[in-house]
């Protein structure tokens, strides 16, 4: 787990302002301004593609170290993939240099700074516990199902 404190939730004018989301990578600050609906839809679906084989193995994790091992099957690889890919503004750098070039920490970082701007609520479910979070994950797993 990381020791960095969990995200506030956006205020409102950051959200109506669409104001961007510090992400760092190799000790560089990127600023990630929250995507369209449109292209957040999308992205969506990617992270849906990408943990599909995975979504029943997230419904029913349990503690931290079933976390840890999906976390290990899904690599540092997709997860830099998904970070570049959620930049709408292009202001990141390609995956091949982050994986050159960031800890594996920063990207899980940078993965979860994006899903907290794609589904906000995950910012409210990490205040209630790892319970919460898993619950949302499984709801959020049926949902991107659904739209198949």
């Amino acid at each position: 787990m990381s020791d960095r404190p969990i995200p506030s939730p956006r205020t409102e004018t950051q959200v109506i302002t669409r104001a961007a989301e510090p992400i760092i990578l190799a000790g560089t600050v990127f600023k990630v301004r929250p995507a369209v609906a449109s292209k957040s839809k999308l992205w969506k679906e990617a992270v849906g593609a990408a943990f599909n084989e995975s979504w029943s193995e997230i419904q029913n994790l349990k503690d931290l170290n079933a976390l840890v091992g999906l976390a290990y099957k899904i690599g540092t690889e997709t997860l830099a993939e998904l970070v570049v890919s959620y930049d709408q503004d292009n202001v990141l750098p390609p995956a091949d240099w982050i994986i050159d070039n960031a800890s594996d920490i920063e990207i899980y970082e940078a993965f979860k700074a994006e899903m907290g701007l794609a589904f906000p609520f995950l910012r409210d479910a990490a205040k209630m516990g790892t319970g919460a979070i898993m619950a949302a994950l499984g709801s959020l797993s049926s949902q991107l199902q659904a739209t198949k």
